[in-house]
């Protein structure tokens, strides 16, 4: 059910900094680089290329990460697994609390850079 969720609030994120990015491309880059302007659809497809491309730096270290946490579970005495295991919980909802944060920062971002964008916008117009 978490997983479902995050995944939805990342699509959403996603589709919203589409948004933004249709923008800023449409007021900035058409003229500056005497470009065609985007749709919507052609900017999340840019979206989603650059994420494909671009988003997965630093990710291939998860089965590093995954043989140490196996490695520290298998060392943990066995008096000691509660604790262990009340700290391991603690990290995953920190984990997620650091998730929503991100969410939230990253659609703050893209909201003030679209307000910034506007502004400049209706000055340049």
């Amino acid at each position: 059910m978490k997983l479902g969720i995050a995944l939805l609030v990342g699509l959403l994120v996603g589709i919203y900094t589409a948004f933004v990015s249709m923008c800023l491309w449409n007021w900035f880059a058409t003229r500056a680089f005497r470009v065609p302007q985007l749709s919507f659809f052609e900017m999340l497809g840019l979206v989603w290329l650059l994420q494909v491309l671009f988003g997965s730096v630093g990710q291939d270290s998860e089965p590093h990460w995954r043989m140490l946490w196996t490695v520290l579970d298998k060392l943990v005495p066995g008096d000691r697994r509660d604790a262990y295991a009340a700290a391991m919980k603690g990290l995953e909802q920190d984990a997620w609390t650091h998730a929503a944060v991100g969410a939230i920062g990253q659609v703050v971002g893209n909201t003030v850079m679209l307000g910034l964008g506007f502004g400049l916008h209706l000055l340049i117009m």
